[in-house]
């Protein structure tokens, strides 16, 4: 089977056109000629590894997260004593991030820090001391409530992350 030497020769040539088209097309857009806008007219969205990517770096404050769960934690006491337990005088003094103290202007106050006010507060905090000549009740979050809030706060971090990049259309994040 010989090949005849034109159909290679066009062959050759159609490969060069080709090359030719394709280089044309890497033009600006100014500078391509009319008749190959029919191929330059539909772009490829490039993507953002294309583009050159974007890094972002997040830290979550779980402390910080902790820390403000102890201040939930102590202000709900404070607000229960103050609207259902009528006490009037009672301060929070907070130290590390899951320890705090409630200390009672009248020191027989303490004891309405009882049964009954530990079972609303039951798996969230345990009690860590009481000095009842002061009239102060200290209070530690659970190891179990710790956790839980680390992991929660990762969840919400991911979650809230996951739906700013959602929004801006993303094909894959």
């Amino acid at each position: 089977m010989k090949t005849i030497w034109y159909v290679k020769a066009g062959f050759v040539l159609a490969l060069v056109l080709a090359a030719c088209t394709v280089l044309v097309g890497m033009l600006p857009k100014e500078k391509q000629p009319e008749w190959l806008s029919w191929a330059t007219s539909r772009h490829l969205t490039k993507g953002l590894d294309l583009q050159g990517g974007v890094r972002l770096v997040y830290t979550v404050e779980v402390k910080q997260a902790v820390r403000d769960k102890r201040d939930r934690m102590a202000t709900d006491m404070v607000e229960y004593l103050k609207t259902k337990a009528e006490v009037k005088d009672v301060s929070v003094k907070k130290s590390g991030d899951t320890t705090y103290t409630l200390n009672f202007k009248d020191p027989k106050q303490a004891a309405k820090i009882d049964k009954a006010f530990l079972k609303r507060y039951k798996g969230s905090v345990s009690e860590a001391g009481r000095d009842a000549g002061k009239g102060s009740v200290s209070f530690h979050l659970t190891d179990d409530e710790v956790s839980h809030s680390e992991s929660t706060t990762y969840e919400q971090a991911i979650k809230t992350i996951q739906n700013r990049i959602d929004k801006l259309g993303l094909k894959e994040t």
